[in-house]
C-alpha cells in the first residue's frame, strides 16, 4: 500500500524529485503503519500547504465518513460547497481517492488506512473531521427537505410504479433519509452542536415521520426504518 501510493503521490506532484527525498528521510525503523501515516501527512502538507480551510475538512471528512460513496453533487448539497471547489480538491487527493472525474461519480477513497488516518487526524493537529449527522438533518429538515408527496405522485391508493414510470429524489435527501442514524455515531464534540441535533431528531419524528418514510419507500428503502 506505501509503496503504490507513493507512486501515485510522485506522479501527480509539482516537485516529486523534491517530495521523494522527503519520504525517503523517514525514519526506516518506523513500524509500516506509521510510515503510512507519514506518508498521508506528507501528501496533506504538499497538496494542501497552507493551512486547510474548513470547506476542504469538511469535504474529505464527507467522503471517509460517507457509509456509501458519494458523489460531488451531495457533497456540494450537504455543505453547500460550490462544485467547482470539491472538483479541485478531490482532484488533488487522486493518491489516496478514487474518481472517475464526474460530478455524479462516486468517490472512495483508496485503502482503509487512509479514513483511519483522517479519523485519528486530530492527534496530528492537521484539521478537525467535521461529522455528517447534522448535515443529514439540515438536508431533510431544510426549505426543499422533506415534504408531504414530494414525486408529486397523483393518488395514494395505487402503487408507486403504477403512476409514474420514472420518479427521482434529489441524491443528497435520498443519502440523508438512508443514513442520518448511522451518522449518530459521528464523532461531535461540542455539547450545543449535540443539543442541536437532538432537536432536529425530534422534529423529524414528530413532525416529518411519514415524510421521511415516503422518501424511503420511494427509493425501495423502507425496511431502514425498522
Amino acid at each position: 500500500i506505501w509503496r503504490v501510493t507513493l507512486f501515485r503521490f510522485l506522479s501527480s506532484s509539482d516537485d516529486p524529485d523534491e517530495d521523494l527525498a522527503d519520504i525517503l528521510g523517514l525514519d526506516t525503523k518506523t513500524p509500516s503503519d506509521d510510515l503510512l501515516s507519514e506518508l498521508y501527512a506528507n501528501i496533506f502538507q504538499q497538496k494542501f500547504p497552507a493551512k486547510i480551510r474548513k470547506s476542504t475538512a469538511s469535504i474529505i471528512s464527507a467522503i471517509v465518513l460517507a457509509k456509501e460513496p458519494v458523489c460531488v453533487r451531495i457533497i456540494s448539497k450537504l455543505f453547500s460547497i460550490k462544485e467547482d471547489n470539491i472538483d479541485l480538491v478531490v482532484s488533488k487527493l487522486t493518491s489516496v481517492l478514487t474518481w472517475r472525474g464526474g460530478w455524479n461519480d462516486p468517490i472512495s477513497v483508496r485503502h482503509q488506512s487512509f479514513s483511519d488516518f483522517v479519523l485519528n487526524i486530530d492527534k496530528k493537529g492537521i484539521f478537525e473531521v467535521v461529522p455528517l449527522v447534522d448535515r443529514c438533518l439540515n438536508c431533510m429538515l431544510g426549505n426543499d427537505g422533506l415534504c408531504f408527496n414530494i414525486a408529486g405522485l397523483k393518488s395514494s391508493h395505487l402503487k408507486n410504479s403504477d403512476q409514474i414510470d420514472e420518479y427521482t429524489v434529489p441524491e443528497a435527501l435520498t443519502y440523508s433519509g438512508n443514513f442520518w442514524a448511522m451518522h449518530l455515531d459521528d464523532k461531535v464534540n461540542n455539547d450545543q452542536q449535540n443539543g442541536k441535533i437532538l432537536d432536529d431528531v425530534k422534529n423529524l419524528m414528530f413532525n416529518h415521520f411519514l415524510h421521511w418514510l415516503e422518501v424511503l419507500s420511494l427509493n425501495s428503502l423502507l425496511p431502514v426504518a425498522i
